[in-house]
């Protein structure tokens, strides 16, 4: 009697690798997808970190600055103990490197009162650098709605009052006109309308090649006063027109 011996046919065979490699291809898929929805999301709570630690170097006033150390202020003393000298801390000044608005430098915003009158400025040898996760880029949402390739923050504590005050702008200062940023001004002198630079602003955070879904964004309180005012939430329409910025 002849025996059958039992087995899967080249058809089944074919037909099971091809199945089960769709579903592997499907798989990886998706574990790719939410890799990068991941590395996203980081991307963004590290940019909105980055921005409330400013916050709370302002708060919290440290001058690192050396007995010997240049105040970068013209007119200042520079002798004395730490605490001694007329040229005092006040606040933090954050720029985008580049263009690409990868990576952000800040430096300490320092002041001086001479005449009556407060004169402001940085030290660029004082530059500490923070760099985008992931390589996301930030673009600035600008109060007409437009994206900005650059970006300027300034976040400080007015000496006379006390009060915390953020200002943002789509250029950035250099210390030699630092001055026209807390006096509502543009880098080049002319002046901006009352309360713009003073209005609440939303950084776009994105990468062209990423596909996240939906896009996030950090929020920047207008006239906000303390590290609570950086919020993270869902990106406006504004966002949408980053890949012509």
């Amino acid at each position: 009697m002849k025996r059958w011996q039992s087995g899967f046919t080249i058809v089944e065979v074919v037909l099971f690798l091809a199945i089960t490699g769709l579903l592997t291809v499907g798989l990886l898929a998706g574990v790719s997808a939410a890799l990068r929805q991941q590395q996203y999301h980081d991307a963004v709570q590290s940019f909105a970190g980055f921005i409330r630690d400013q916050y709370s170097r302002v708060i919290s006033i440290e001058n690192d600055r050396g007995d010997r150390d240049t105040c970068p202020v013209k007119g200042a003393t520079n002798d004395g103990a730490r605490g001694q000298s007329n040229c005092v801390v006040v606040g933090r000044y954050v720029k985008s490197t580049n263009s690409e608005a990868r990576s952000f430098t800040a430096y300490p915003l320092y002041a001086l009162k001479r005449s009556g009158v407060w004169t402001y400025s940085y030290s660029e040898s004082e530059a500490n650098t923070y760099t985008v996760g992931w390589g996301a880029q930030v673009r600035s949402l600008t109060a007409t709605n437009t994206i900005g390739r650059e970006l300027a923050l300034l976040i400080y504590r007015d000496p006379d009052s006390g009060q915390v005050i953020v200002r943002t702008n789509d250029a950035p200062y250099s210390p030699a006109n630092i001055n026209n940023f807390i006096r509502n001004m543009q880098p080049n002198g002319g002046m901006y309308t009352a309360d713009l630079q003073l209005r609440q602003r939303e950084f776009c955070i994105y990468d062209t090649g990423w596909s996240v879904g939906q896009r996030l964004s950090v929020f920047l309180g207008a006239k906000a006063g303390s590290s609570e005012a950086v919020t993270v939430g869902h990106a406006t329409k504004g966002c949408d027109n980053e890949a012509t910025a």
